[in-house]
């Protein structure tokens, strides 16, 4: 019985040597290239599906931080709360105005409290736009643990609550019929700086809201934009289609009615019966 448990322990102790013993990604950097940027570019999804593939493989990710944590399994992973601050975020293509892609943060994010880059992460804020650089270190269950090493926040593209209060309103009016609420919602949503994900799904809808509302033209203007953003969004192209189908039968070819002038009425209590 000692026997075994002796054996056990110099296995154990060899697994840690393992994970202690490989390269850091600052010494990666050193010996492959002089900046970061040489590193691949992985979609957080990507990590989600497949993390024994990164496990130790540097990486970049670009994501949306959400906030500090304390996520830790000290028996199964390197990951103690002494050594270590945890943190979520959310992937690059996450939609965080939709309710269940906001839940769907990854949450096995790690800086280690002794890294020089420690005040870049202890200053985010929420919604701040960064690319972590890092690598997996283990994967339990199924679900990556990722120490990162550095960061950088994203200056040119922003998000903020309100974007997001004004996205989920605009779908709620749509979704009840209200398109021209909806339209207003949408419109008054578009600034300068949002990323182009968001910026798509804007068009995206403002296209849907104008469909359905049989101005056509509107539709197809703002449906072609939103290809422009996501081109490999199948159901923009689907009713891009449609709408040039029904533009060359002539549907459509009338000036649509206008829309209703701003109000700064609530969102409607009930859909609408007709």
């Amino acid at each position: 019985m000692n026997l075994r448990n002796h054996a056990r322990g110099l296995l154990l102790g060899a697994a840690w040597l393992v994970v202690f013993a490989t390269p850091s990604f600052a010494q990666y950097q050193d010996s492959h290239a002089e900046d970061g940027d040489s590193v691949r570019l992985i979609d957080l999804a990507v990590v989600q599906r497949t993390p024994e593939a990164f496990i130790n493989v540097p990486i970049r990710i670009s994501a949306t931080f959400h906030r500090f944590d304390k996520f830790f399994n000290p028996y199964y992973t390197l990951f103690e709360p002494e050594r270590f601050l945890n943190f979520s975020a959310w992937g690059e293509g996450q939609e965080l105005w939709n309710r269940q892609a906001y839940k769907q943060d990854h949450t096995f994010f790690f800086m280690a409290k002794h890294s020089k880059n420690l005040d870049k992460l202890l200053a985010l804020e929420k919604y701040d736009r960064v690319v972590l650089r890092g690598m997996v270190r283990t994967e339990f269950k199924g679900t990556p643990w990722i120490e990162i090493f550095d960061l950088e926040v994203d200056d040119e593209t922003t998000i903020a609550e309100v974007d997001l209060i004004k996205l989920v309103r605009a779908q709620k009016l749509q979704a009840q019929g209200y398109f021209d609420q909806a339209i207003r919602g949408y419109q008054t949503a578009v600034r300068e700086g949002l990323p182009e994900l968001y910026l798509g799904f804007i068009e995206r809808e403002l296209g849907n809201c104008h469909y359905y509302r049989g101005d056509f033209t509107a539709a197809q203007s703002h449906l072609a934009k939103a290809l422009e953003y996501r081109p490999k969004d199948r159901r923009i192209k689907e009713r891009l289609d449609v709408t040039a189908s029904l533009l060359e039968r002539g549907a459509g070819s009338k000036t649509a009615r206008p829309i209703a002038a701003p109000t700064d009425s609530e969102l409607p209590a009930a859909p609408r019966k007709d």
